[in-house]
């Protein structure tokens, strides 16, 4: 064998072992942040419910907006049909739901609804027509009709909106806040449209 060949050989040999340190090293890395991406990547759950009409997702503190509105559609269902005889199972039903701040004021509302309807003999019901979610400010919106009946018999139907601030604490629901108006629901755009005609009106 000649030397220029032996010579030639030899340096191929270190190159190619070289090449192979750099990428065993390199892959050694990508092994490595893999490995804590993993570890450190929250859960996320896909769920049906009945009142989602596709799947959702969860996480330990965000969820698809589908899931908030489905949400906001079960609460309304029970706020909006308050009777002396289930007001304490719809504060049972959403007490634990409830952020800390707003639990003592929504349960004394509750309270307070059912014993206006056993003072003025009414039966109150809600029919929601409409769900939206306001990106922007975290809103979820139920627009629907409030139907009160007297001892008459007769029906006196308006529109009433529901509103929800829905945020998500280890994958469960947290209301932090809530409320409740006659009217259209007041998104960010209605607003902004009242604002413009109240300005010009000036």
């Amino acid at each position: 064998m000649k030397l220029t060949e032996l010579t030639k050989t030899w340096r191929g040999a270190k190159l190619e072992n070289t090449f192979h340190r750099v990428i065993l090293s390199l892959s050694s890395v990508a092994v490595v942040v893999l490995a804590y991406g993993a570890v450190n990547k929250s859960t996320v759950v896909t769920l049906v419910s009945p009142t989602l009409k596709t799947e959702a997702w969860v996480g330990i503190d965000n969820a698809q907006q589908d899931y908030k509105t489905s949400w906001a559609l079960y609460l309304s269902q029970l706020l909006g049909n308050v009777t002396p005889g289930n007001a304490q199972f719809i504060v049972d039903a959403i007490g634990p739901l409830l952020d800390p701040e707003i639990y003592q004021q929504t349960v004394a509302a509750i309270h307070r609804q059912a014993e206006q309807i056993t003072q003025d003999g009414v039966t109150l019901r809600f029919q929601g027509r409409k769900v939206q979610y306001e990106t922007t400010s975290k809103k979820a919106f139920v627009q629907g009709y409030s139907y009160v009946s007297g001892n008459s018999g007769e029906e006196e139907r308006t529109t009433r909106t529901y509103e929800f601030v829905i945020q998500i604490q280890d994958y469960a629901p947290l209301i932090t806040d809530i409320d409740t108006y006659e009217g259209r629901a007041r998104t960010e755009d209605v607003l902004s449209k009242i604002e413009g005609r109240a300005e010009r009106r000036k």
